[in-house]
């Protein structure tokens, strides 16, 4: 009972840390936008401030939904002839914003012919979340993604050279809520491994981590290549 209070306690602190973090950026980008000598420029950078905290915002909202569905098994898939290559270049061009802002480069090496029967709005979220913690932990540094494809699998790679994960953690990372860090650190809540791991089984496929302190992280996806059709 004590450990179950404990851990509802810790989340409705992160979650409030989450929430605040953005409500406090909106707030400061609206009063400067009321500022009556605004100049044009300033006004872009506010507009861009609201943008990317609304966008935290959604992806707070939408992953305590996929929890909730996961947990109820409401999660729903709807299978079609998916190409990985050109969902993992979708995300790259969708997250080029962030990417650079991180200080990253981002590196892709896709095989074309990666077409299996999936979810696509699944797969750019577990390619999304991938990406996104490669460049949350990546200290700057190259990432890279590598998808390949076999008669029978598809595999896709996510490499960073960043904190790394002690061997220890490895298992707990893809937990909910889980995490090798620090929330008041790294932010987030802990979710993002988690719902990749549980979209990944759906797929009948697979989620592992490799590598560890010092030498970055390397995730691991591999998924059974079947078709739709």
């Amino acid at each position: 009972m004590q450990l179950a209070l404990r851990a509802r306690d810790e989340f409705l602190s992160i979650a409030a840390h989450e929430i605040r973090g953005p409500l406090t950026s909106l707030q400061l980008a609206a009063e400067s936008l009321q500022e009556p000598e605004v100049s044009p420029a300033s006004s872009q950078r506010m507009l861009e401030v609201v943008v990317r905290e609304i966008g935290r915002l959604v992806r707070f909202v939408d992953d305590l939904s996929d929890l909730g569905r996961i947990r109820t098994g409401g999660l729903r898939i709807e299978l079609e002839d998916v190409n990985l290559a050109d969902v993992v270049r979708d995300v790259a061009a969708r997250l080029e914003t962030a990417i650079t802002r991180s200080g990253s480069t981002l590196t892709v090496r896709a095989d074309p012919s990666s077409v299996g029967c999936w979810d696509r709005l699944r797969l750019e979220q577990i390619v999304t979340n991938l990406l996104n913690n490669a460049l949350k932990f990546g200290l700057a540094k190259p990432i890279e993604i590598e998808v390949t494809s076999t008669a029978e699998r598809t595999q896709m790679i996510v490499t960073d050279q960043g904190i790394g994960v002690p061997a220890d953690q490895r298992d707990h990372i893809f937990e909910p809520f889980g995490r090798a860090v620090s929330a008041r650190n790294y932010g987030g809540l802990g979710l993002g491994l988690f719902i990749v791991r549980n979209l990944v089984a759906r797929f009948g496929g697979s989620v592992r981590l490799e590598a560890g302190p010092g030498s970055g992280s390397r995730f691991v996806v591999e998924l059974p290549r079947t078709r739709c059709s």
